[in-house]
């Protein structure tokens, strides 16, 4: 479950369509990220512990979304971690090799995969974060650029800001 604070100084719960909410299993909704219209970003994980992104919309309603290459198996799968004003969202997803991809999702549901050339894996990242941390945020500036943390060699993590042609 995940809260959302407005105005009216209220933290109303929601889940996203889709999520697990049996106690105690780790599932349910996380909300990551929230832009100046209301908009929030997240993932959800379902009763098979497959993650899925989702956008909230201020008026309650839900667009989730899956990166076409993302896996279906446990802990598999996609995680949106950002969103900007134009309603992009960008997080990472986790293939069905249990490799970890970029990803940058466009307001009209197409996505751009974000990997480094060689790497092992590729977080989008708000600023130069240690690879190894799940719970790096993600960002997409306005300008259509992100900051990626990726990893060619073990232990050897690398950052780069990564310009992208706007889709959608």
């Amino acid at each position: 479950m995940a809260f959302c604070g407005f105005q009216t100084g209220t933290l109303p719960p929601f889940d996203a369509p889709g999520a697990g909410l049996r106690h105690g299993l780790n599932q349910g909704t996380a909300a990551y990220a929230i832009d100046d219209l209301g908009e929030i970003a997240g993932q959800f994980q379902d009763p098979s512990y497959v993650f899925h992104g989702f956008v909230r919309y201020p008026n309650g309603a839900f667009t989730t979304f899956d990166e076409p290459d993302a896996g279906a198996g446990k802990n598999q799968g996609t995680l949106a971690w950002d969103i900007n004003l134009r309603g992009t969202t960008a997080g990472i997803y986790i293939d069905a090799n249990n490799v970890y991809h970029g990803f940058i999702r466009w307001p009209a549901n197409k996505f751009t995969a974000v990997d480094a050339t060689g790497s092992v894996f590729t977080y989008v990242a708000r600023k130069p974060v240690s690879p190894w941390t799940a719970q790096s945020p993600a960002s997409i500036m306005i300008r259509a650029a992100i900051l990626t943390a990726s990893c060619v060699k073990p232990m050897e993590p690398s950052h780069r800001l990564t310009p992208l042609r706007p889709e959608g």
